[in-house]
């Protein structure tokens, strides 16, 4: 049973500012938040040092492109760093004519993350193979990585290289000693990658459609700068969708005219990681930067299918998981570990089970001597704070309050769910692993309606810091009952007062078996969100069930 929060009991006669309220928008920004200034007004305003380090990353890659000196784009495997390599890629070789650019991605089993030894070994064999001699000097820009590469950029520099880090990550007390770090922790790797794009002189407006995919699916607060980017951004998929990104769409079944953030995060979001999760994020670079169209949309059919083997995989590996529980002695803090989970799958293992049972999940490969692990955690409960206690059981660990990953002994795994155990029993409390649904407001029944969801569309776009609202009704009577879907897997029901009618559906209705809780003529408090549809030429307005409970 979850607990229902209401952010605001007392409301004003103006539900727009009410729900700004709640997401700390004062009345002095309800304008600006509204109608955003354009994206060039932000820049102006942005930290003197962003935009002396912008400056100077222009002049560094002018020079080498002056000289002909290879410039090699360094990426990371998940979908911000493949939009950035192909947003900076896509500047400096196609718009900008530079002719000796080369692209280089991680794969995270050969390479591990980031700007390691392994990956700068990898980018001189590319240069090699490229027709370069060994001792050729480059200039190396990292996107969206880099910022704690202290030793691997030292050794870029003692060879005589240019380092240009671009990252927006935390960083760590001592910085690396490049020529240029352009570092912005408000923004992700591809809009950094996209304002640098914009200094040096771009003016393809398509690089917005992917620094906001990389906005949203990098869980990027949308407020100021990266709420009017993917405004923009989505303006422009909408409007003259990149070849890429279009073809990825039809093989999802989804119209570029008809996008939103949903469509970014869960539509090509999950498609572009899919193959850095399974072997290497090659194919989905080459859809972000080729023009040719057949190449494409093959491309995006196999992205398609190993987005589709990434979700069955995830599906095994979660049944596998949660077989080890027993829900009535579950650990306050879930360690699963196991020789067949996938490395590049565990975090999305350990998401599902946080979603399931809300405690924190740490989800382990034991492929051999060294494990991987993977950690998510709950609202309130620091993760990383707490797996620093433990710190010597590990060979590396990073992250954040909600989640972090790390390498560990194969034979220390007993020891950590131990100690966790211990730790746990003292320093969490039960009332912190029960789950909370925060609902915004409560509305009238007679405010259901599609003038009220026109209000809330002036929101969009909905995403972290702005999420979709959520309300509250109470006293509604259950009209009727239906099963529909794909194995009737989903609810739909008519509810009613006095003199109105709401349609309403709850998807995944029947696995918490709703027809046998509810009966014609319960009266349910139901908190939703709303939604319109369209049928036969006409709209009309149907709340999606969120959670629902018996009227007092």
């Amino acid at each position: 049973m979850k607990r229902w929060q209401i952010a605001l009991e007392q409301r004003s006669d103006d539900i727009i500012k009410d729900l700004l309220k709640i997401r700390d928008i004062g009345e002095d920004l309800v304008e600006s938040f509204l109608n955003p200034p354009k994206l060039q007004e932000y820049i102006r305003n942005f930290d003197r040092n962003f935009i002396e380090s912008l400056r100077n990353a222009k002049k560094a890659i002018l020079e080498a492109a002056d000289a002909n000196v290879p410039i090699i784009i360094h990426g990371d495997y998940d979908a911000d760093g493949v939009c950035a390599t192909a947003l900076m890629h896509n500047v400096l070789k196609k718009e900008l004519g530079y002719s000796s650019v080369y692209t280089f991605i991680p794969n995270r089993f050969e390479h591990g993350y980031g700007l390691s030894e392994n990956s700068v070994a990898a980018v001189l064999g590319m240069l090699i193979k490229n027709g370069y001699s060994p001792d050729t000097k480059f200039v190396l820009i990292t996107v969206d990585s880099g910022i704690t590469a202290f030793n691997e950029t030292a050794q870029l520099k003692k060879a005589g290289h240019t380092v240009i880090i671009t990252d927006h990550h935390q960083k760590p007390q001592n910085l690396p000693e490049a020529d240029v770090i352009v570092w912005n922790d408000q923004l992700v790797g591809a809009s950094i990658a996209w304002v640098l794009g914009l200094v040096l002189g771009s003016k393809n407006t398509s690089n917005l459609a992917l620094a906001s995919i990389a906005t949203v699916t990098d869980l990027q607060p949308l407020i100021g700068f990266n709420r009017r980017l993917v405004l923009d951004g989505l303006h422009v998929i909408s409007a003259n969708c990149p070849l890429g990104i279009k073809k990825l769409l039809e093989v999802s079944g989804r119209d570029s005219k008809d996008i939103d953030t949903y469509a970014l995060g869960w539509v090509l979001g999950p498609r572009l990681n899919a193959g850095g999760r399974l072997n290497d994020a090659a194919q989905a670079l080459e859809l972000l930067t080729t023009d040719d169209s057949l190449a494409a949309g093959e491309i995006a059919g196999m992205l398609a299918d190993v987005n589709k083997e990434r979700q069955d995989m995830t599906f095994e590996m979660y049944d596998l998981a949660s077989l080890n529980f027993d829900e009535a002695s579950m650990p306050k803090i879930i360690v699963s570990d196991d020789e067949r989970y996938h490395e590049g799958i565990i975090g999305l293992v350990a998401s599902k089970l946080v979603q399931k049972y809300h405690r924190p999940s740490i989800v382990i490969s034991t492929d051999g001597d060294v494990a991987k692990g993977s950690v998510r955690s709950v609202k309130g409960i620091n993760i990383i704070e707490i797996l620093r206690n433990f710190e010597d059981l590990f060979l590396s660990l990073g992250g954040h309050p909600m989640a972090a990953g790390f390498s560990i002994k194969t034979e220390n795994i007993s020891l950590l769910r131990q100690k966790l155990a211990e730790y746990t029993e003292e320093h969490i409390l039960d009332s912190q692993l029960v789950p909370s649904l925060e609902i915004d407001l409560e509305l009238m029944p007679e405010e259901i309606s599609l003038s009220t969801n026109s209000l809330l569309q002036r929101l969009k776009p909905f995403g972290i810091g702005n999420p979709e609202p959520i309300f509250l009704t109470k006293n509604l009577v259950v009209v009727s009952i239906n099963s529909f879907g794909r194995e009737q897997a989903h609810i739909s029901l008519q509810l009613a007062t006095d003199d109105i009618k709401i349609k309403a559906k709850m998807f995944n209705g029947v696995e918490h078996d709703i027809m046998k809780r509810l009966a014609l003529g319960d009266k349910i408090d139901i908190v939703f969100r709303m939604s319109e549809n369209f049928y036969n030429g006409s709209t009309y307005l149907e709340v999606v069930i969120v959670d629902f409970r018996y009227s007092v």
